[in-house]
């Protein structure tokens, strides 16, 4: 039927841009006309929308993004940060892996993991990270410093013993 599918527009009414990550009835991407910041979308009404997060200087969030939530707590998500050109590491977030809730609670809880060294060379040294079902381990790709190899890590996801609030 054709009320099933809903045309969502990336104009700055309904900021439908970017990488994406689906949850349960939930749908998670970058805000780009806000600098960066991400949006929770309930799926069930996903004309609108809330940011989950505020950055609070949009030249530290340029980078492009990829986010997952395929493991079973979706209080958090994962995100990869990459430049698609070399670039030196010159601020906070720049190439690498965070883990951000997403309750709306407190807009800057996150928790800065590692750094994924990716040149992204290509679109498969991208670090596109899948984490496993009970969050405690991210698999991600990268070149590692612009290898001409692109290989498979595994990070072991710290357990949580505090906030750390980053942004």
């Amino acid at each position: 039927p054709a009320d099933t599918i809903l045309y969502l527009p990336s104009d700055s009414t309904v900021r439908a841009t970017g990488h994406r990550a689906l949850g349960t009835q939930v749908m998670y991407h970058e805000d780009y006309k806000s600098g960066g910041s991400l949006i929770k979308r309930d799926l069930n009404n996903p004309l609108e929308w809330t940011h989950i997060t505020e950055v609070p200087n949009s030249q530290d969030w340029v980078e492009e993004s990829h986010l997952t939530i395929n493991h079973k707590d979706e209080s958090y998500i994962f995100i990869e940060k990459y430049a698609t050109t070399p670039h030196t590491i010159t601020r906070p977030w720049q190439s690498e892996i965070l883990q951000i809730w997403t309750d709306g609670s407190s807009m800057t809880k996150a928790r800065r993991l590692c750094h994924h060294r990716s040149e992204s060379s290509s679109y498969w040294a991208q670090p596109r990270a899948a984490s496993s079902y009970d969050g405690k381990f991210v698999m991600y790709e990268s070149d590692w410093d612009g290898s001409s190899y692109v290989d498979i890590f595994i990070l072991k996801v710290p357990p949580l013993t505090g906030e750390t609030k980053i942004m």
